[in-house]
């Protein structure tokens, strides 16, 4: 409707370069006739959603307003060409990858280093148990960002651009179902590394999302007993220590107590 039409959006842009560098930057638009000016002066034939399949490769303009969605991520190929804007999703996926393992990893030091100033026992950063697969090494069943081993312990972490409370009721289903899997022989050797250990969920925001507050998740991570890492300047450092709530569901050794 023209409501909608009207309605604001802010959209993250993938600007392909022609050395097929790739720039993200925040673009705000305030209405459907300001994105239209935004493409007519650029000389833009329009966006690419960047999460579209190959064929669904359709570039949006200014009639397509109304599909934007805010937050969302697009990609501005510099050409309009099939084989252009394919090589322009894969240039961007690929450098957008390797900018998320760079963070994943980044957050996985900074748990390395949290865990080991407040553990009693020698912690490791296990990197190989990242993705977890299926018993014949082909089919990844579970995604974790970072994890940490200690005798006894591991401590599994998910980091987030923006965080909310959904996010942390999330960590807390993966937390959950690794411990629950952990224990159950039909699900080794692919869960073995986790079993007869006490399974602490961990997670980081780089920012609180706008319809969300700091307090709402912190209380969140306290009654699900997660651990809240953020950005602090250029470190990654802890938020509060973990308080038990006698209504979290607290995991000892892959039961839930």
């Amino acid at each position: 409707g023209s409501g909608a039409g009207l309605a604001g959006r802010t959209l993250l842009i993938c600007e392909v370069q022609p050395d097929d560098e790739v720039i993200v930057y925040s673009k705000k638009f305030r209405s459907r006739a300001a994105f239209k000016d935004w493409l007519q002066r650029g000389g833009y034939p329009g966006i690419l959603a960047e999460g579209c399949e190959a064929e669904g490769r359709t570039l949006l303009d200014a009639d397509d307003w109304e599909e934007l969605m805010d937050g969302a991520r697009y990609v501005l190929p510099n050409s309009q060409s099939l084989a252009s804007l394919d090589k322009a999703l894969l240039q961007v996926r690929r450098q957008l990858g390797n900018q998320e393992r760079g963070k994943e990893d980044e957050f996985g030091k900074a748990m390395l280093s949290d865990v080991a100033a407040h553990g009693l026992r020698e912690a490791r950063l296990c990197p190989q148990l990242r993705k977890i697969k299926d018993a014949d090494g082909k089919q990844d069943l579970q995604e974790i960002d970072a994890v940490v081993m200690e005798e006894g312990t591991a401590h599994v972490g998910y980091r987030v651009a923006d965080g909310t409370v959904q996010d942390v009721g999330e960590v807390t289903k993966c937390v959950l179902m690794i411990a629950a899997r952990s224990q159950d022989p039909a699900k080794w050797p692919t869960y073995a590394p986790f079993h007869g250990k006490a399974i602490k969920g961990a997670f980081m925001y780089d920012s609180v999302a706008p319809k969300s507050s700091l307090e709402d998740v912190r209380q969140a991570c306290r009654r699900n007993d997660i651990t809240l890492y953020a950005r602090n300047g250029r470190a990654i450092s802890r938020v509060q220590a973990v308080a038990q709530s006698r209504h979290a569901p607290i995991i000892s050794r892959g039961k839930i107590m």
